[in-house]
This record gives C-alpha cells, structure tokens and sequence, in this order.
C-alpha cells in the first residue's frame, strides 16, 4: 500500500510526504531518493486535497 501523508501536530505546513509498507523495499524508512515514490507523483491528488481544504476553509469562514 502507498499513501500520501501529512505530518501531523502544531505548527506550519511541512508538506506531504509517501508512505509505503512494502517491507522489503530497501528505501521503506528513507522516503528520499533514490526511492523512486515522491509526493511530485501526487501532485494532482495534492492539488485537488488542497483545493478542497480551501473550499471548506471559505464555507466555514461565510457560515460565522
């Protein structure tokens, strides 16, 4: 299985980041290359994450 995370916690944005459970893949704690998964591969899925994010922010902010 292959996610696309973000960290979690407090404080500014640090981005996302792939996650993978192929335990036998050489790369599985690295998340940097030469590991071939890169959050550049989801860059449409960020984009329409963060574009829902954004709609729920404006929907939320014209409902107070």
């Amino acid at each position: 299985m292959i996610r696309l995370k973000r960290p979690g916690g407090f404080g500014r944005n640090q981005g996302y980041f792939v996650q993978c459970n192929q335990a036998d893949c050489q790369y599985v704690e690295e998340n940097k290359p030469p590991c071939p998964l890169h959050p550049g591969l989801f860059a449409e899925e960020i984009k329409a994450a963060e574009d829902a994010r954004g709609r729920r922010a404006a929907e939320e902010a014209e409902s107070f």
